[in-house]
């Protein structure tokens, strides 16, 4: 760069030189010419030289140029073989590496590297990332089984979970939680697994038409159902319940309409101290009352109210001075006064204990429940919320209607490869609706002649049927759908005035097959603007299977 500006200051100096000649040529006599050539001969030689010193800079230049041209060729090709070095050889330098640590039994290690690498050029990647973390599963599950061995069934829970999906492990879940649930140290205990005749070390007595259930894979796999009325079951022993206790029940209504179901009931008496509590459904909602020997009554009534057909464990926890509800894991109400089950001082004797599960006798048939109950449990302490999370967690069945199997009953009649039962539980047509869909089915249609005399022979009550009209009897539609269906609506019945909905009901008498009109008032109120009470009605339930 030093030379090219020495050429640029040569052809100033030169230029100038040239322009002073000039002048001096105009302004003196052509005597003078000669010392012009000379003047311009030195000119010309300095000019050559400055062009010598640009041509060599113009080489050095040039030189440069090509050096680093070829620096940064170099630089480029040393840049693509470290990308093709990435691509190729140091991936597959990876591969063996995972493939070394998967022998080595470093399965985490080998699942990372593996996972790293695209499929794209190894297909089996994804494959090697299964197998590491197949290999790390089984390492956790013998870990599981390790601590569900030694007792530490806490642990075991946690770790079962973590690997639900892997061998039995998802069985050993449910045994783990019922391992834990025993150490709470239950007085008493009944799941209903085995039968109605499972005693528990205690005296038993079973009254009335009492059943069990089998519900299949569901949680609980059996049940006790309680048709109503008089039947209960009576447990009789020693059972001091004076201090601290919980009771849970896991329930099922089909009847959520009665003034009082009582679902257990535990009686005290003698020993210094007598005690009465009940775990009831007070027209639908759970409660608990407890009346104790120095005449305190406390309540307790859950704010919520149950669904019917839903499982649900209702659980009562007497804990220094309050008394507690429970809603599967959800505290539902607490009293400030749990009640004094002090022994009087000076009194001597045991207790004589009595326990009664679906109804209250002093009551009788006013109280008995109508449903199933799959677990019971009854604990000399108070038991924690996250105890009884865990106890929902174990005894409770899945809540999904959508996946609802066909709970059909014992004395359901079956026609034409159709199951079909009559429920009185309910007292409008969309409650009807819903409580056929939980139990898997939904309101019986008629859809032929011979349809309706069958099932109206099989029925022999007035039962509601899932069919509705608005014309009067002109036209039918399955309940909840637009669709014209077959008509069986009786001649002697007068049509109503157009524009009501109302519903299809068999005859009360068995020489008339049609249908006579039911009109539902679920919705209508007084003068005062109050809901007007509705009795349960009979309605039909079908299941295809």
């Amino acid at each position: 760069m030093n030379e090219s500006a020495d050429f640029r200051r040569s052809l100033e100096e030169s230029s100038k030189f040239v322009k002073d000649i000039r002048k001096k040529a105009d302004a003196q006599e052509s005597d003078r010419q000669k010392g012009f050539w000379l003047e311009l001969s030195k000119l010309g030689d300095r000019s050559g030289a400055v062009l010598g010193g640009y041509r060599n800079a113009a080489k050095k230049l040039s030189r440069r140029r090509t050096a680093k041209f070829i620096l940064v060729l170099l630089l480029v090709n040393a840049v693509l073989a470290g990308v093709l070095y990435m691509v190729f050889f140091r991936n597959e330098m990876r591969y063996h590496k995972a493939e070394t640590l998967l022998e080595a039994g470093e399965y985490s290690a080998a699942q990372e590297i593996f996972g790293a690498l695209s499929e794209k050029d190894y297909k089996d990647a994804h494959a090697r990332v299964a197998e590491c973390q197949k290999k790390l599963d089984g390492e956790t599950y013998a870990a599981a089984v390790k601590s569900y061995e030694s007792g530490d069934y806490e642990a075991a829970l946690g770790i079962f979970q973590s690997v639900a999906h892997y061998q039995d492990s998802a069985q050993y879940i449910p045994q783990c939680r019922k391992k834990i649930i025993e150490s709470y140290g239950a007085r008493y205990c009944w799941d209903f697994s085995d039968s109605m005749s499972e005693q528990n070390g205690l005296a038993q007595v079973m009254n009335g038409a009492l059943q069990t259930v089998s519900l299949g894979d569901r949680l609980p796999s059996q049940a006790a159902v309680f048709p109503g009325g008089a039947n209960f079951i009576m447990a009789s022993g020693e059972m001091d319940l004076s201090g601290e206790w919980t009771v849970s029940v896991l329930v099922r209504a089909d009847d959520l309409h009665a003034a009082r179901n009582a679902l257990f009931t535990y009686y005290a008496r003698g020993g210094g101290y007598s005690q009465k509590m009940t775990v009831s459904i007070h027209e639908g909602r759970p409660g608990c009352r407890v009346i104790d020997g120095h005449e305190n009554d406390i309540n307790a009534k859950s704010t919520r109210s149950l669904e019917l057909h839903q499982w649900v464990l209702v659980t009562a926890v007497k804990n220094g001075g309050f008394l507690d509800l429970y809603m599967d894991d959800s505290l539902q109400m607490r009293t400030m006064d749990g009640g004094n089950y002090a022994p009087d001082e000076g009194v001597e004797g045991e207790a004589v204990c009595t326990m009664l599960i679906g109804c209250d006798p002093e009551t009788g048939e006013e109280t008995g429940f109508v449903g199933d109950i799959g677990w019971i449990g009854v604990f000399g302490s108070a038991l924690t919320e996250e105890q009884i999370g865990m106890i929902a967690e174990t005894y409770n069945a899945p809540q999904d209607a959508e996946t609802q199997t066909a709970d059909i009953p014992s004395n359901a009649f079956t026609w034409n490869g159709h199951h079909y039962a009559v429920f009185s539980n309910c007292v409008n047509l969309e409650e009807a609706a819903a409580y056929c869909a939980l139990r898997g089915g939904y309101l019986a249609a008629v859809n032929t002649e011979e349809e309706n005399l069958i099932l109206r022979s099989a029925t022999a009550l007035p039962v509601v049927i899932g069919l509705r009209t608005e014309d009067g009897g002109e036209h039918w539609q399955r309940f909840g759908s637009d669709t014209e269906v077959y008509n069986g609506f009786a001649e002697d019945c007068d049509p109503p005035e157009p524009g009501l909905q109302l519903y299809a009901r068999f005859s009360r008498s068995q020489d008339n097959p049609g249908w006579y009109l039911y009109l539902d008032r679920s919705g209508e109120t007084d003068d005062a603007g109050n809901p007007i009470p509705q009795d349960p009605f009979s309605f039909l339930c079908e299941w295809d299977s």
